[in-house]
């Protein structure tokens, strides 16, 4: 696969970033990253606006165990 080769089910890193790089640092880079972009989806998260509804629905959906019931289907 080359650089500008799209990836389809798994993460690939590009030869280009590889070069001087020990394994050590590129996973631990990639960890990073993933982390970071999980603060920013929390953070985008935080700012929107609170469903009033949205605990309820989910409650009341984990108790009749209703993924359940698609997860069958």
């Amino acid at each position: 696969m080359g650089e500008h080769t799209e990836v389809v089910d798994r993460i690939d890193i590009s030869n280009w970033r590889r070069l001087g790089f020990s394994e050590f640092d590129l996973v631990k880079d990639m960890i990073n990253c993933a982390n970071a972009l999980s603060k920013m989806e929390d953070d985008l998260v935080a700012k929107l606006p609170k469903d009033p509804y949205f605990d309820l629905i989910m409650n009341k959906q984990l108790e009749d165990n209703v993924w359940a019931d698609e997860i069958d289907r």
